[in-house]
């Protein structure tokens, strides 16, 4: 998986190495989603003790753990070793023998074929550019007639607005976002399903409300935790991040008030084809 840096024009590698120990902090995920969408997982696929399912860009396991604990066997692959060393060290030890962590490419696992009942793509699949290979990829380690849970999360309410803002600040300096792979959990159903394959007529949400100050969101732009931030060049995104903190100021006033926030995260679901899968 890689970006563009945009300074260079060169590939680089989409890590999320430097971040692991602040990740969970800085997506602020509801535990309670996480619980309830691994139930949801389990029931599509069946509901069987013991399922093997692949996390795939399982990252610090905020699925991974609660699917073993429902007593599924679980691989979580991440290309980011540190990412799943953080996984590893939420689990009861009780479980750990239900849980192997597996530093890959999605692009290309090192497993059999016909191996897993199940498998997620939750919040990676944005960010790799030939996302349609991973689907590909799974189609084959995936038992037939198995389950393919993909999902993303979003920002609504203030932090989606200071994200726009963000976004619209750095494309003024030269530097446009753009999603690197796949443009909507939307877009992978609708192709999915014009393979042939049974999808969900529109993504599941699940909401949920936090609290945050304008300051800290506009930190973690700052620090680049976010991999939206990783290939604008230093200095102009100093620029950028000066800019937003101004344009704070006077939308906001007060950028250190604990305020509302909402968030939200959609899931759908695809069954491949027992038969004859497409090529």
């Amino acid at each position: 998986m890689k970006l563009v840096n945009q300074e260079t024009g060169r590939s680089v590698p989409l890590s999320f190495e430097r971040v692991a120990p602040v990740y969970d902090a800085t997506r602020r995920m509801s535990d309670a989603v996480c619980i309830e969408v691994s139930r949801e997982i389990c029931l599509e696929a069946g509901n069987r003790e013991g399922m093997l399912v692949a996390d795939i860009g399982a990252g610090t396991g905020r699925f991974s753990v609660p699917l073993t604990v429902r007593g599924c066997r679980v691989v979580g692959v991440d290309i980011s070793g540190e990412m799943l060393r953080v996984m590893l060290s939420k689990l009861n030890p009780s479980f750990r023998c239900r849980l192997q962590p597996v530093v890959a490419d999605a692009q290309y696992m090192p497993f059999r074929s016909n191996c897993f009942d199940a498998a997620l793509c939750f919040q990676v699949l944005h960010l790799i550019q030939d996302w349609r290979s991973v689907t590909t990829e799974v189609q084959r380690t995936l038992i037939k007639g198995g389950l393919l849970a993909v999902g993303e999360s979003a920002r609504r309410g203030l932090t989606a607005e200071i994200g726009d803002a963000y976004k619209e600040i750095r494309a003024k300096h030269g530097y446009p976002y753009k999603r690197p792979g796949a443009g909507s959990i939307e877009e992978v159903l609708d192709y999915l399903r014009n393979r042939g394959y049974t999808t969900s007529s529109e993504p599941e949400k699940h909401t949920w409300v936090g609290h945050m100050t304008i300051s800290s969101i506009i930190r973690g732009l700052e620090d680049k935790v976010y991999s939206g931030t990783w290939n604008v060049p230093q200095d102009p995104h100093h620029e950028v991040i000066l800019e937003l903190r101004e344009w704070a100021r006077k939308r906001y006033s007060n950028l250190e008030l604990s305020r509302e926030t909402e968030s939200e995260f959609k899931i759908g679901f695809a069954r491949f084809p027992e038969t004859d899968r497409k090529k």
